[in-house]
């Protein structure tokens, strides 16, 4: 099994390419839009893989900064869509942003009481 060093930033790479990963993000940041937080649903693949979070929830997609390629978290569609008619939600947005510079990571999240913190 393949050992990541959980206190650097998570790449979308490593995040597409590994569901350990993928299940530690959903579970320390949460099923839901990191701007608007609306709960909502996964899904790993379009292949048919298995469904995570609220069904009847949004659909969340995996964000990540473009140039750094590093994940900041989920994201409803309508947010990650740029909607520029809601001052609040640009403004949340502005903070997510941010987080791309970076990156999740995860020993930072992670809370001392934890079943991940080690």
């Amino acid at each position: 099994m393949k050992k990541y060093d959980l206190s650097s930033p998570i790449t979308y790479q490593q995040a597409r390419s590994s569901l350990k990963i993928q299940l530690l993000l959903m579970k320390i940041l949460g099923l839901k839009c990191g701007i608007c937080g609306k709960p909502g649903w996964y899904r790993r693949t379009p292949q048919g893989n298995p469904l995570y979070g609220h069904p009847l929830g949004v659909r969340l997609i995996l964000d990540h900064n473009h140039k750094t390629g590093l994940v900041r978290g989920f994201l409803c569609c309508t947010c990650n869509s740029h909607r520029l008619d809601d001052i609040d939600l640009l403004k949340k947005a502005f903070a997510y942003a941010g987080r791309g510079l970076e990156g999740v990571i995860l020993s930072k999240e992670i809370p001392k009481d934890s079943e991940f913190s080690g």
